[in-house]
């Protein structure tokens, strides 16, 4: 069986693009790649976080959301900002602070989905790798 053909999209800086990721990733998570409901509304939240991320940090004027399956029964994800930098690290934030929980929640999301997530060395890009299916398609390289 091949493997579902890659998905990407460039996007501006704006708040209101993460929703065009997400709905992209949503239709091809659920239509290429055939990962489950429950699944996939997991990997939702992590791919918004990493992307709500790159809009509020990034420098450059786009974040590139870029997906694929590396082997059969496991996604890769990406979200490249092109601003380098020290690799942020998850975080529990104040219990009343309105923001700084999105790493904390895709550390959180990524473990329960049995996948494994990172940024590549010089921070630039943000990369997770998601079971298409519990318990399937774990050991894929780190970065």
């Amino acid at each position: 069986m091949p493997l579902p053909a890659p998905v990407a999209i460039s996007v501006g800086r704006e708040a209101q693009h993460v929703r065009q990721v997400r709905s992209l990733a949503a239709a091809w998570l659920r239509n290429v790649c055939h990962m489950p409901e429950s699944r996939i509304e997991q990997a939702l939240v992590v791919i918004s976080e990493l992307v709500t991320n790159a809009v509020l940090h990034c420098t450059g004027q786009c974040v590139t959301y870029t997906s694929w399956a590396p082997k059969p029964g496991l996604v890769r994800v990406e979200i490249d900002d092109g601003t380098a930098g020290e690799r942020p690290k998850p975080q529990r934030a104040a219990p009343l602070a309105e923001s700084g929980r999105g790493l904390f929640l895709t550390d959180a999301f990524v473990a329960d989905l049995g996948g494994e997530w990172g940024y590549c060395k010089d921070g630039t890009t943000a990369w997770c790798h998601i079971p298409v299916h519990e318990g399937s398609a774990r050991g894929a390289v780190r970065e």
